[in-house]
């Protein structure tokens, strides 16, 4: 599995584009044009960053059915609670979670490339040592 974080620096905005746009091209490349979110929770979804990059209507349904479909790619949404069932194989773009999350997601999930949005220099660092060969975007 491939590895890739944002800058910790990078305001929020840059940071979330920048980690999407990664896994989406990611998962236009494969052949299964899939990928997840990976969030703490589906609330951490409602913030101002999601809705301007993603759309209201794109995380309304991501939250209700689990899935949505952005442009040729379907979308998985994967939290602590919910594990989508029918997510093959793509990447994973994982942000506003724990870390101690993060591990057991990586454990348990079909992820090919895990893309990882951290929210502070600590959490980067953290991630860097337990992912020595990620790379930054």
């Amino acid at each position: 599995m491939a590895d890739y974080y944002t800058d910790a620096d990078l305001p929020e905005m840059r940071a979330l584009k920048t980690a999407f746009l990664k896994a989406l091209d990611l998962a236009e490349s494969d052949m299964n044009k899939t990928m997840v979110i990976a969030i703490q929770d589906a609330e951490s979804l409602h913030n101002e960053v999601f809705d301007s990059m993603l759309g209201k209507d794109f995380i309304r349904t991501l939250q209700e059915e689990g899935n949505a479909e952005y442009g040729e790619v379907t979308v998985y949404l994967q939290t602590e609670d919910r594990v989508p069932e029918d997510f093959k194989t793509g990447p994973m773009f994982a942000s506003h979670l724990t870390l101690g999350l993060l591990s057991n997601l990586e454990e348990s999930s079909n992820a090919t490339h895990l893309i990882f949005m951290p929210t502070s220099e600590e959490e980067m660092e953290k991630f860097r040592k337990t992912h020595p060969s990620s790379h930054m975007i």
